[in-house]
């Protein structure tokens, strides 16, 4: 029993007068008056009492409800094991339990590149890209294959073969690879040039190996390069 069944089967004060257990249908009429646009139904405090979350605008108002602080049931609200969390997160994202399980364990240093990748330099506006890649080249194959069967039956009406002929046109498939990679590259270079990333990473690595590693005790082949280099030029 979760603390939203909880609060709805124990006794509750509203109006300086104690109420007893509430029904569902009950809690969703005086849920219902607090809240504005979409109602409830039986079916959502089912869901919620089994587990799911509420919604913020829930949340309030079965505080409002119960006469209770939102922090009071959010901190009585049972802690979810890693495996349940990530589930959670992957369901109202819409993304696999492996994609959310990948992002969560990324370093810290690489979860603070890709908010920027994403939030500011817009990464995932490369999916729009890549989405127009993967039309084209499932569809290039089969509408090949239409129009010549087409032509077979109809001689080939004048616009199919003008369709057929743009989408086999290799110029296609080379604008929408490029647009990706555009696109990608283009991110790229607005990451690298990011003045609050590069003053973070450079303060973090300032003590770090990266100050001494051209020194000449590290680069032992230097020497070997040079003498190699003026080998030649006198050979030559």
């Amino acid at each position: 029993m979760n603390i939203y069944e909880k609060l709805r089967r124990s006794q509750h004060k509203n109006n300086n007068e104690m109420e007893k257990e509430m029904t569902i249908t009950e809690l969703v009429k005086k849920i219902n008056k607090e809240i504005d646009g979409k109602k409830l139904d039986r079916n959502v405090i089912n869901r919620i009492e089994a587990g799911q979350e509420p919604t913020l605008t829930q949340l309030v108002a079965y505080s409002k409800v119960f006469n209770v602080s939102t922090d009071y049931i959010l901190n009585n609200v049972s802690p979810k094991s890693d495996t349940e969390t990530i589930k959670s997160i992957a369901d109202y994202l819409g993304l696999s339990d492996a994609t959310i399980e990948e992002i969560a364990e990324l370093k810290p240093d690489y979860k603070m590149i890709l908010d920027k990748m994403v939030s500011r330099y817009c990464l995932l506006l490369v999916l729009s890209e890549i989405r127009n890649l993967l039309g084209y080249n499932y569809l290039q194959p089969h509408l090949t294959l239409k129009f010549d069967e087409k032509r077979k039956w109809l001689d080939g009406a004048e616009i199919d073969q003008f369709l057929n002929d743009a989408v086999n046109d290799k110029a296609v498939s080379v604008f929408f690879n490029e647009a990706v990679n555009k696109r990608i590259e283009q991110v790229v270079k607005n990451t690298m040039e990011d003045k609050e990333l590069q003053e973070y990473f450079g303060k973090l690595d300032k003590n770090s190996k990266l100050q001494g590693i051209l020194r000449a005790e590290h680069l032992p082949k230097l020497g070997d390069f040079k003498s190699k280099g003026s080998d030649d030029n006198e050979t030559t």
